[in-house]
């Protein structure tokens, strides 16, 4: 969640690598904060938290952004067009009609823009630039994972891993034994999808379901450690008040 550099301060290879970013969501526990608006548009130290997301995976080297939109498609769609306009991003909307059954179909809606590797964010998880680095640099699927959280966004609903020898081999919320936190970061293949199309029965199709089928059936899912670096899940008031906290004392410590 570093400053957000301008162009010119250091170079920034492009990188083919696509990243699709999960912005369906109502956000219900922000309360009245996305009352009238998706969470992606809900501010955060003065913007929209998809333009947090959308500048940090452009200090990346990323240009090609899927963002599939849901919950009050329109005003986020009408954002993006706006962003698009302005942005050497390309900014793709792909609206699931089905938001309501779970992350993991929203990822499915995806599908058909995405062909080889991609990176995998979320629109409410704002992360330092670095850990969108690492997992585009990843050599196979990948997950970003925080063996030392603290924050009480990091930690109040935090879907948790179970690491052995680099390799993330379960994960869930409920996990009783688990050594690190989830940060909504991947770098995943497309055998994700075939992961959650094997859910396809069940009412909801959440994303840890999906990568828990994955591994389940061999595929390997690298763990990434970035400890240390700062990032953030905006899930309620508090998380947000928190985040703009941690976001100006980063943005003190570098001046």
């Amino acid at each position: 969640m570093a400053r957000q550099e301008r162009r010119g301060d250091w170079p920034v290879a492009p990188t083919d690598l696509p990243a699709v970013i999960l912005a369906a969501g109502r956000g219900t526990r922000l309360g009245p904060l996305s009352a009238e608006c998706p969470k992606a548009l809900v501010a955060l130290a003065g913007k929209p938290l998809i333009l947090h997301v959308l500048e940090g995976l452009a200090q990346t080297g990323i240009r090609r952004a899927i963002v599939v939109t849901g919950y009050r498609h329109q005003q986020l769609e009408a954002v993006l067009a706006r962003l698009l306009s302005a942005s050497e991003t390309e900014i793709i909307p792909v609206f699931n009609a089905n938001y309501e059954r779970g992350n993991g179909d929203s990822l499915l809606a995806a599908k058909p823009f995405v062909t080889d590797h991609f990176l995998l964010t979320m629109a409410d998880h704002l992360v330092n630039p670095e850990i969108y680095r690492r997992a585009v640099q990843a050599s196979g699927s990948a997950l970003c994972v925080d063996s030392q959280p603290s924050l009480h966004a990091q930690l109040a609903d935090a879907t948790r891993v179970w690491v052995e020898r680099g390799f993330v081999r379960r994960i869930g919320k409920d996990l009783r034994e688990w050594n690190g936190v989830d940060t909504g970061v991947f770098s995943l293949a497309p055998t994700i999808f075939v992961a959650l199309e094997a859910l396809h029965e069940h009412p909801t199709v959440s994303l840890t379901e999906g990568v828990s089928t994955m591994i389940a059936a061999g595929e390997h899912l690298q763990a990434l450690d970035i400890s240390g670096l700062c990032w953030s899940d905006v899930d309620t008031a508090d998380d947000l008040l928190e985040t703009e906290r941690l976001l100006a004392k980063e943005g003190n410590a570098e001046r």
